[in-house]
């Protein structure tokens, strides 16, 4: 599985109606609201970087209320649930 980090600024008031229209984007989508530079972070999942492609530079862009798209592929994650699954394959020092 391929995830990507977007991070979205929206036009002041456009936020809540950017957020959902992402989210009906793709149902392996996770949309928050949140604080900071961007309005809008999602996490994107799907089986080829080309579908991730297409949504952050077609599909998002093309939404109404849309000022800037930042993305971030993402590697690894160190979640402590994952962590344990790779010490019982045989992964862990």
């Amino acid at each position: 599985m391929i995830k990507a980090l977007v991070q979205i600024e929206c036009n002041p008031g456009r936020a809540n109606e950017v957020g959902q229209r992402i989210a009906d984007l793709s149902r392996d989508a996770e949309v928050y609201s949140c604080s900071g530079r961007f309005d809008i972070v999602a996490i994107i999942n799907s089986n080829t970087p080309e579908s991730i492609t297409d949504i952050v530079h077609q599909k998002i862009p093309s939404i109404p209320g849309v000022r800037v798209v930042r993305t971030e592929f993402l590697f690894r994650s160190y979640a402590a649930h994952d962590l344990e699954e790779g010490f019982h394959l045989g992964l862990g020092g």
